[in-house]
């Protein structure tokens, strides 16, 4: 038993020094804890102490303000995978890494990580702290450095001193790519050798500054010479000089040179583009000028002198009004003007000008010049004649309206006018006309001519066509373009001067008009009152109009054959049924209207169908041919003359009475009686039957007259054929029997 509590005892003694000594243990571990967490939150650099799974356990007040957030884990820090990577490795204390850490709000930092070891056991064991060195301001340091040294090395500076006693040029170049391409090291030199490698005009600048430093006045001087680089070639420097002394005595020359060749041939640029660009504005055909503030011109190019008679040099110092501008102009110009001194805007403008007794149209440009800061300095004005392009612009729209009136089918004459009136817009001065060929395209007649004097276009009917008879009778004649620059003096005038010269017709140009097929169709005339030779910009606009006019005549010549051949008989070219019964509907309801006599006739063959059975159809056309023909020469230009079909033809005879009807129709029945048609070596006679009546005051419309004429007419071939009857009571007129 008492070993037993012995025993007892003794294993509560050291249980009780167990308990001691964990106790102690737990107590050092968290002094030595909270001595680590003291430390980190001491410690003048950012600094986090870290456990092993990447709680962050403590963060001093420079870590939080350096990394703005409060942190619980690495998680919360933005690190690069590999910075994480060599976080959670174990050991390692002492190691740095650089990382770039991206802040939410703010820039990125760039980072020294540098990983100490805690040096705990237990549970601790695994606490490690982390410094944050912040070299942002380093990497930019470095950076700056790097600059300096670059920009150090381009600027290509070298430094010479030039010793007067032994006269000798010593110096180091201190840029690294050689400045003068001289040999690395010490240069070593007399003036006499330096000098020749200097350009040849600039050579006496140095020397003087060699030879008299005294007249460096203020101690210092600036100087541009070309030297010649160990290369070959001229190298530009500027050179910046001190005066050294020793013994009150200037000793030597200190020269801070810099190439400036790329400079130079800057400028050399710079004053090349200038003079190419004054050389531009002086030639330029635009107007060029510059006004101050006030309006006066400052500057203005010689193209001003083919718009306005004061010489260019008078123009300077003078205000737009003193310049000369017309009235019309000035009214446009000096409010445009003063808007841009008070917007300081760009302005666009068009001016109207009487050039030397010729209108003109002008664009003209204002735009405001600003200084260095922004002010207003002058106005710029650029003014270009625009006339050519806005008869241009109004030639393509005459010629437009002048196609739509020939797709309209308006009356021909209309057409040639506006194209008379479409030329004189383009040339005021100009008059034109426009000449046709008669049907047997022996004369011309005047189709158009709208401005020519009323007693000079009484002259041009009849034209004869020839080598001497005008600028159109001759154009027509040669099938050219003749230009006649002084009728007073052309032989081609001569019969014809005496009616153009009274009437200020001076000079005339004649362009032929043909037709697709190279048909001759008349001719175009351009008159002036002054003797002169058409310029280029005048014979294409003539040959424009030609060709409208072409297009014009072509396509009334088209509207009056599809015309004829919609109203006439093919065979005798009399109208066909249908026409004649129209223009016989107008005509009765004319005669009605205005109580005039108006007769009418029906007239058939007599034993037709016995020529075409016994001669042939080809003679029987011949025959109908050939009254065609004999109605023409009898009856009158207003009466009118139709084939109703076969051998059956029917004639409207207006203001005409029944008893005059009947010595036209007599006259016609004699005409055949008495002749024959040859065809095929063959006499063939045939004769004609006639009825004639006259509207009466209760017809309404050709049916009646018409009607009762037909009757009559085969009352006159049963009659015995070859006569002629009445409606009613006949005139005392002989009939064949």
């Amino acid at each position: 038993m008492p070993s037993s509590g012995w025993l007892l005892a003794l294993l509560a003694m050291l249980a009780g020094m167990a308990l001691g000594s964990a106790v102690t243990t737990l107590q050092r571990r968290h002094r030595e804890r909270q001595r680590r967490l003291q430390a980190c939150a001491e410690m003048a650099a950012p600094c986090l102490l870290l456990h092993a799974d990447g709680r962050i356990l403590q963060a001093n007040t420079a870590a939080r303000r350096l990394l703005g957030a409060p942190l619980a884990h690495l998680d919360d820090l933005a690190l690069p995978s590999e910075a994480r990577s060599w976080l959670a490795e174990q050991g390692g204390g002492g190691e740095t890494r650089r990382c770039e850490l991206n802040r939410p709000a703010a820039a990125p930092l760039s980072l020294r990580l540098e990983k100490r070891l805690a040096d705990l056991d237990g549970q601790d064991a695994g606490l490690s702290w982390l410094l944050l060195h912040d070299i942002s301001q380093e990497d930019d340091d470095e950076r700056g450095q790097q600059l300096w040294r670059e920009a150090l090395q381009d600027s290509r500076l070298a430094l010479f001193e030039y010793r007067l006693a032994p006269r000798r040029v010593y110096g180091r170049v201190l840029a690294a790519d050689n400045v003068l391409g001289l040999p690395p090291g010490w240069v070593d030199i007399g003036f006499d050798h330096w000098l020749e490698r200097v350009h040849p005009d600039d050579r006496d600048a140095l020397r003087t500054m060699l030879e008299h430093p005294e007249r460096l006045a203020t101690g210092s001087a600036y100087l541009e010479f070309r030297f010649r680089h160990g290369h070959g070639h001229w190298e530009w420097l500027e050179q910046r000089t001190q005066l050294r002394h020793e013994d009150g005595r200037i000793s030597a020359i200190v020269g801070l040179c810099q190439s400036i060749t790329s400079r130079k041939h800057a400028e050399s640029e710079l004053l090349r583009r200038e003079q190419v660009f004054r050389t531009l504005v002086e030639n330029a055909d635009d107007v060029i000028a510059r006004y101050d503030l006030n309006l006066c011109c400052q500057f203005i190019n010689r193209s001003i002198t083919r718009y306005l008679p004061l010489p260019r040099h008078e123009h300077l110092g003078k205000t737009l009004r003193q310049q000369g501008w017309p009235q019309g102009a000035l009214d446009t110009l000096e409010p445009a003007f003063r808007a841009v001194l008070a917007r300081h805007e760009a302005r666009h403008l068009e001016v109207e000008l009487d050039v030397f007794g010729k209108a003109a149209t002008f664009s003209i440009h204002l735009i405001p010049e600003l200084g260095a800061h922004g002010e207003l300095v002058s106005i710029l004005a650029i003014g270009r004649e625009i006339t050519e392009l806005r008869l241009g612009s109004r030639l393509l729209a005459d010629e437009n309206a002048v196609m739509e009136m020939i797709a309209n089918n308006q009356p021909l004459n209309d057409i040639l006018t506006r194209l008379c009136r479409l030329v004189e817009a383009q040339r005021p001065q100009a008059v034109c006309s426009i000449m046709l060929l008669n049907e047997q395209k022996t004369e011309l007649n005047l189709a158009a001519g709208p401005s020519l004097p009323a007693s000079f276009s009484g002259f041009l009917h009849g034209l004869a066509i020839g080598p001497e008879t005008g600028s159109c009778g001759s154009a027509v004649f040669s099938g050219e373009r003749v230009v006649v620059s002084d009728i007073a003096h052309d032989p081609r005038w001569e019969n014809y001067r005496y009616l153009a010269l009274p009437h200020g017709l001076r000079s005339c140009w004649s362009t032929p008009i043909y037709s697709s097929s190279r048909e001759m169709l008349g001719a175009f005339a351009i008159y002036y009152p002054t003797p002169r030779n058409p310029g280029k910009a005048e014979l294409r606009l003539t040959d424009r109009c030609t060709h409208l006019a072409s297009i014009a005549l072509e396509r009334d010549r088209h509207e009056k054959q599809l015309y004829f051949l919609a109203t006439r008989d093919g065979l005798t070219g009399l109208l066909n049924r249908r026409s004649f019964m129209e223009v016989g509907e107008a005509e009765v309801l004319r005669s009605k209207r205005y109580g005039h006599d108006l007769s009418i006739m029906m007239m058939d063959l007599d034993h037709f169908k016995g020529i075409n059975d016994q001669h042939g159809h080809a003679t029987g056309d011949q025959v109908l041919q050939h009254f065609a023909t004999l109605c023409g020469n009898t009856f009158r230009h207003a009466d009118i003359v139709g084939r109703l079909g076969g051998e059956e033809f029917g004639v409207l005879l207006p203001f005409t009475t029944l008893a005059e009807a009947g010595i036209l129709a007599e006259r016609l029945r004699a005409e055949v009686d008495g002749s024959v048609v040859m065809a095929c070596g063959v006499a063939v006679h045939y004769t004609v039957s006639i009825g004639i009546s006259s509207v009466f005051p209760d017809d309404k419309d050709i049916d009646g007259p018409l009607s009762r004429a037909d009757t009559l007419l085969y009352q006159a071939k049963t009659l015995g054929r070859n006569r002629i009857r009445y409606d009613g009571d006949p005139p005392s007129l002989p009939l064949a029997g």
